[in-house]
């Protein structure tokens, strides 16, 4: 009998190591149920990371274009400006210009009138001057602070 009390035995050992082979197996299943969860969350942030890098590089153009479009504007503008101030400078200068006109006649009245008073009457000489074109010292000085004046004007607006 003690044949038969090892084939007992025996059997009782293989029983065992199919239970725990079945035991194996059932914690295998377990692992690779969890490894393939695992797989599909990670295949899920992947695709999730990959839209996120989609809607930025959009969002980056758009932002761009966005950039490109405001520093046209702002060129255009700039520019604007730049031709605003010059026709600006421009007008003032024509302003001024036309105040001097305005002042010229005024003045040439004024030292005409002046300059025929201290005039002695015999002075046929200066009156040939002024005949000509040239005027007393006193116009003379007179016009060259004009020219002067628009010179520097025009100095200015180059």
């Amino acid at each position: 009998m003690p044949a038969q009390n090892e084939i007992f035995r025996n059997i009782r050992v293989v029983a065992q190591g199919l239970d725990a082979l079945r035991e194996h197996e059932s914690i295998k299943r377990q692992v690779m149920v969890a490894l393939a969860s695992h797989f599909q969350n990670l295949e899920a942030v992947k695709q999730k990371y990959k839209a996120q890098v989609r809607r930025l590089c959009q969002e980056n153009a758009w932002i761009r274009d966005e950039l490109n479009s405001t520093q046209q504007q702002l060129r255009t503008a700039m520019q604007n400006i730049a031709q605003l101030e010059e026709e600006n400078k421009r007008l003032k200068f024509m302003n001024s210009i036309k105040k001097f006109d305005e002042d010229l006649p005024e003045l040439a009245d004024k030292e005409g009138d002046q300059a025929e008073q201290q005039r002695p009457a015999s002075d046929v000489h200066n009156s040939t001057l002024q005949e000509l074109g040239f005027g007393d010292e006193q116009h003379l000085k007179l016009h060259l602070l004009l020219m002067m004046k628009f010179w520097l004007l025009v100095a200015r607006m180059l």
